[in-house]
């Protein structure tokens, strides 16, 4: 993550452009995938991810290096309702089903089965939350 206060971007290469949207892959290296050692520790991950991005006005072709980038506040709105909410979710759903009387490993089947509605939602609502969730993308200097 870089960039200013406002905005969190990551670079990436254009793999795919669409009418709309432009498909861009980042490699997401975590600090141990960037180490010496790494060839030697199980710990190293290296992953890449697909963005999609809105067409920008400016002409892009594929293997273009560019910039994504995304306003940190809806980066942190993004972070709650992906970890945040469910994570207070499943807690509230395990100690009011223990409250209830039922047995602790119903209780975290009960809880865990939670998630499926709350991520059905989101799947769901997928398409308007993708109007307010957009990343842009600009040219890397």
């Amino acid at each position: 993550m870089q960039g200013s206060n406002k905005v969190i971007e990551h670079g990436g290469v254009v793999t795919e452009i669409g009418e709309r949207l432009v498909k861009v892959t980042i490699s997401s290296v975590s600090q141990c995938a960037s180490c010496h050692a790494k060839g030697a520790c199980s710990a190293a991950d290296m992953q890449d991810k697909v963005i999609d991005a809105i067409k920008p006005d400016w002409d892009v072709e594929v293997n273009d290096r560019v910039i994504v980038e995304i306003s940190r506040h809806l980066g942190v709105w993004a972070l709650f309702f992906g970890y945040v909410f469910p994570l207070i979710l499943v807690v509230t759903v395990l100690f009011a089903a223990g409250g209830f009387g039922v047995s602790e490993l119903n209780s975290g089947l009960i809880s865990l089965g939670s998630l499926v509605p709350y991520y059905g939602l989101l799947f769901i609502f997928r398409k308007r939350l993708s109007r307010n969730y957009s990343f842009r993308i600009r040219m890397q200097e």
